[in-house]
């Protein structure tokens, strides 16, 4: 390539692990030859653009060096910050220069958003880049990944910090909850009768079939009592799904089955105030588990194969399949 005194160029590479020695450690040389004979002054910029930019945290704080010209890409993933930004209608992110001068682009298209292809972005003089976004508005969706690059404007020394706001269908106490999988149990020990357990059950056959669930609490030490509420914090006088003898099953035709969300099952101790003049642990397994529905008004709906030499969890009773 020539390039001629007082302009400009751009090449770009695409970059081929395949064709390297060692995939783990290639480096391109560029070498710059004056054939004029008469010195000449030379700027050589490399800016690079990465397929998978690197993932941050929502709850950490990133501190940074940007160089002149370069742009770093970052990733906001809704599977690394699964805990919070599906919940979230409104995120803002900080870039603090403290020291130099660098700018924020952020997209939900562009992987490595730029100044001309960026959905949004914040070139400010003074050291605070800000971007804010908002669920609903400027066609933001918090269940997809968001993209952002720091633009070094000059040398600059950056610190990447993240505010968000939870969605006010958003209940933080179902963070506190154990998974059960289908056909799988927690063993559990309660201390005393202050104690409680919240557990989730996600059906992996949400929207595919119509299967009975059966919550159940194998009790080995003191009675405990639970009850299950779909896609929300249990409350006992705000759901009718409670326990009896110490099962809650769920039929595929009840008003209370949902092909998708999570069932969320409260237990607590059963006990009388007696009970308080002495700590009681409450020891038992908590099972979840599904099964398609076998009969019903006589007629055969389905069935399970079973393998010999493992065990198997099923629930029947005398009105119901």
């Amino acid at each position: 390539m020539t390039i001629t005194p007082g302009s400009g160029s751009t090449f770009e590479l695409v970059h081929q692990p395949s064709r390297c020695t060692d995939p783990s450690s290639c480096y391109y040389v560029f070498v710059v030859q004056n054939a004029d004979g008469v010195g000449r002054a030379v700027s050589l910029m490399v800016r690079a653009e990465f397929e998978d930019p690197g993932d941050v945290l929502l709850r950490k704080s990133y501190k940074n060096v940007v160089k002149n010209g370069q742009f770093v890409p970052h990733e906001i993933s809704p599977t690394t910050n699964a805990d919070i930004q599906p919940y979230i209608n409104r995120l803002k992110i900080t870039v603090e220069s403290q020291i130099g001068d660098a700018d924020l682009f952020v997209s939900q298209t562009e992987r490595n958003p730029t100044n001309d292809n960026s959905q949004w972005k914040s070139r400010m003089t003074e050291p605070i880049d800000q971007v804010i976004l908002v669920s609903g508005g400027d066609a933001v969706d918090f269940t997809r990944s968001i993209y952002f690059s720091v633009y070094g404007n000059s040398y600059a020394e950056v610190m990447i910090t993240f505010e968000y706001t939870f969605a006010p269908s958003y209940d933080a106490q179902l963070e506190q909850a154990i998974p059960i999988g289908d056909g799988s149990y927690e063993y559990t020990n309660i201390p005393d009768e202050y104690g409680e357990r919240l557990y989730s059950f996600a059906p992996w056959w949400s929207g595919k079939e119509n299967r009975t669930m059966v919550f159940l609490a194998d009790v080995l030490i003191n009675k405990v009592f639970f009850y299950s509420r779909w896609n929300a914090f249990p409350k006992h006088f705000y759901t009718s799904q409670h326990d009896f003898n110490d099962t809650i099953a769920i039929y595929g035709n009840d008003v209370d089955n949902h092909h998708n969300g999570t069932y969320y099952i409260r237990l607590r101790p059963d006990f009388a105030l007696y009970d308080l003049l002495s700590a009681r642990q409450y020891i038992f397994n908590m099972f979840a588990f599904s099964q398609p529905p076998a009969t019903w008004e006589g007629k055969e709906l389905g069935y399970e194969n079973m393998e010999l030499g493992e065990t198997y969890v099923g629930f029947a009773n005398q009105s119901r399949y």
